[in-house]
């Protein structure tokens, strides 16, 4: 019994990680189990009582002996493991808590990210430059040279120097 204890605190770490429903309830089973070890062991310690007073005999003595160390093992092992369960519990709402925050948070994110993506947004300009091409333009602001000419309502491919020209953003370069 001792060693199916040891297995469940090995088994749950002591690491603020929240424990699933399932290794709480597994716990729980656990420490019923070793309620009942207990209360039979108990029950066996009555018995062998009983027995000793009817009958004195030394290997009885030697047994109850040994039965109630496993008596204080196990009770000292429940103890530890009713204390672990609650430190583990209480991790569980902390952690529950702040998955709440994080999904609160999330809502917020998404809401501004919605806000973001339906403004509208206007173009940025740039001012011809000596050598400059619409091609060389459009290539330095990741667009198109048919959305410069669009944008700009060029029919031609010409332009000047000191000629102000709007830039497509990415939403405008894409339609």
């Amino acid at each position: 019994m001792r060693t199916l204890v040891a297995a469940l605190l090995l088994a749950a770490p002591l690491a603020a990680s929240p424990l699933p429903q399932a290794t709480l309830n597994e716990m729980r089973i656990a420490i019923d189990d070793l309620k009942y070890g207990l209360q039979s062991t108990q029950l066996d310690l009555n018995l062998l009582e009983e027995r000793i007073k009817k009958k004195p005999n030394t290997s009885l003595e030697k047994k109850l002996a040994h039965t109630e160390e496993l008596l204080e093992k196990v009770t000292a092992d429940l103890r530890t493991l009713s204390a672990r369960l609650q430190t583990l519990e209480q991790e569980s709402a902390a952690h529950t808590a702040q998955l709440t925050e994080v999904a609160k948070l999330k809502g917020t994110l998404t809401s501004i990210s919605e806000a973001i993506a339906t403004r509208p947004s206007s173009p940025s300009t740039y001012r011809v430059q000596s050598g400059d091409t619409l091609g060389k333009i459009a290539r330095n602001h990741h667009t198109t040279v048919d959305a410069l000419k669009k944008l700009n309502k060029l029919t031609k491919d010409t332009i000047a120097t000191g000629q102000e020209l709007k830039i497509p953003d990415e939403k405008t370069a894409a339609r």
